[in-house]
């Protein structure tokens, strides 16, 4: 089963995560959103499942847990392959 990396943020702080698809994704968010007074947004992800090689390059900036410091971020959205929110969710729409 393919998977695809995501990230999400609550503008304190950013999720590196991975996903089978956008209905996955749709109830991951919701459930964060829970737990969180802040709204979580997606900001764009990887067609590959890269989850685990981006937590280890960035685990120096980990909070907790999938959460990551936002002073990174923009070294993540530099990574080959990152797709802003708009094209990341078409991908997502289009896989079956």
């Amino acid at each position: 089963m393919k998977y695809y990396t995501y990230l999400l943020s609550d503008t304190t702080a950013f999720k590196i995560g991975r996903t089978r698809g956008l209905f996955n994704l749709k109830n991951r968010i919701k459930d964060l959103q829970c737990g969180n007074p802040r709204k979580i947004r997606l900001i764009g992800g990887f067609k590959n499942d890269i989850e685990l090689e981006l937590h280890r390059k960035y685990s120096a900036f980990r909070l907790h847990g999938e959460w990551f410091e936002n002073s990174i971020i923009l070294e993540v959205f530099k990574e080959k392959g990152f797709l802003y929110k708009e094209d990341f969710s078409e991908i997502l729409c289009a896989d079956p």
